[in-house]
């Protein structure tokens, strides 16, 4: 388990956008994940995993908020086609309530070798969210670094 904290120590190296860059791999099979807020300037970093995953026919599963109508049509659009909708092991919702705010940001990944990685954390999947402009924390769990496998399936279940 490793604590990110970009108000604290080395920014950058602090930040999801860091973490985002160790592990999205070559050999990722699934990526889960939810986020508050989402805004496709962070596509191009998570594009060539979600157009693999896609070609491939891996799982990817999507939760994003449109709180107070904030997620726009284009956002939408361009995620769904990196995705690859519609196409089987693939899921996109769009989540918004009426009297509060979809607001969880967690991130679940599968290996070809098994391995599981996960964030859970307050950055949303923003650009402000990952690059460190918004000042953020949440821990990062690696099964190759001896951290729960129940608690990761949790975190991937969640989404």
């Amino acid at each position: 388990m490793r604590y990110l904290d970009n108000g604290i120590g080395d920014t950058l190296e602090q930040t999801l956008f860091s973490w985002f860059q160790e592990v999205l791999t070559e050999d990722v099979t699934g990526v889960h994940w939810q986020s508050g807020y989402f805004d496709d300037s962070v596509l191009g970093l998570l594009q060539p995993t979600l157009e693999r995953l896609a070609q491939n026919k891996r799982t990817c599963i999507v939760l994003i908020g449109s709180n107070d109508g904030d997620t726009d049509s284009k956002t939408v659009h361009r995620l769904v086609e990196t995705i690859g909708l519609p196409r089987t092991n693939a899921h996109l919702g769009i989540v918004r309530y009426s009297d509060g705010l979809f607001h969880p940001k967690t991130i679940h990944i599968q290996y070809e070798d098994g391995r599981e990685v996960a964030y859970v954390g307050s950055a949303n999947l923003t650009s402000r969210g990952i690059d460190g402009l918004n000042v953020e924390a949440g821990i990062t769990l690696d099964t190759a670094e001896g951290d729960s496998e129940s608690l990761l399936r949790q975190i991937r279940g969640g989404v």
